[in-house]
């Protein structure tokens, strides 16, 4: 996996990332319907790799299921300690390509973390026996598309700043490599629409609480930041206005066995 430790984020990382009520919900009972329909009776093991501070996989803890998460940075799993659910979700710092459990699981989860995974193959080989559903999928708001960010990414580059990311050599999709398996897939996605404030992307970007910043250097992350300050005060943009944009959850559900 790429180790990417979010430690760093950890006590701005749900405030960063929340989406709508309803995406909450939807996330809930469709992982919630779907292993009903799919196992015969609870309690049912669930294991969220790459659970950080639980920010909606947390939802998830029930009598229904028993819920297990592991994850590299030790700062996200204490702050998901500090929500104290009931009943308890239990946590170990480890590494997703070598799990630490003996038992299997009904469900592994794999909510916003595919993107960390360099070689599919490696990831799978170590999952698939550990469980009967792999369930992939991301919950976001596009902040990506907001104009503060929009502009401060263009500075950036004026700036002399270079995307690393773009020299990646580019890969297939997870779902791409999972379908050349004869896995049974079903997907849920549901999109909003939704606001988030310019003082959320303008302070998301000023903490760096966006990954792609993390490797920006110092000198010109802070000549932009002095930049789009300017650039905020020269278009009178108030920081508490709302910008209309989408939010969404994707769920993708593969039948190991």
């Amino acid at each position: 996996m790429r180790y990417w430790n979010y430690d760093r984020l950890a006590e701005v990382y749900d405030e960063t990332r929340i989406i709508p009520l309803e995406l909450y919900a939807f996330f809930k009972n469709e992982i919630r319907d779907y292993i009903r329909a799919r196992f015969s009776s609870p309690p049912f093991n669930l294991l969220s790799i790459g659970l950080g501070t639980g920010r909606i996989e947390s939802l998830l803890s029930s009598k229904e299921y028993q819920l297990f998460g592991i994850d590299i940075a030790h700062d996200m799993l204490k702050k998901l300690s500090l929500k104290r659910l009931d009943p308890p979700c239990y946590t170990t710092q480890a590494d997703g390509l070598t799990l630490p459990f003996v038992k299997q699981f009904k469900v592994i989860l794999l909510i916003q973390v595919i993107h960390l995974v360099a070689k599919y193959e490696n990831l799978f080989n170590e999952l698939r026996n550990f469980c009967d559903v792999l369930i992939e999928g991301n919950a976001y708001t596009e902040t990506h598309k907001h104009p503060i960010y929009i502009k401060f990414f263009e500075i950036l580059q004026e700036n002399g700043w270079h995307d690393i990311r773009e020299d990646e050599p580019k890969t297939i999709n997870f779902n791409e490599y999972m379908q050349r398996f004869d896995f049974i897939i079903t997907k849920k996605n549901k999109r909003v629409n939704s606001s988030i404030k310019n003082s959320q992307v303008y302070e998301g970007i000023r903490s760096r609480s966006f990954r792609s910043l993390w490797e920006v250097e110092n000198r010109i992350f802070d000549k932009s930041l002095t930049e789009i300050d300017n650039f905020i005060i020269e278009n009178k943009i108030e920081k508490n206005d709302s910008y209309q944009t989408e939010s969404s959850v994707n769920l993708t559900f593969y039948e190991l066995n």
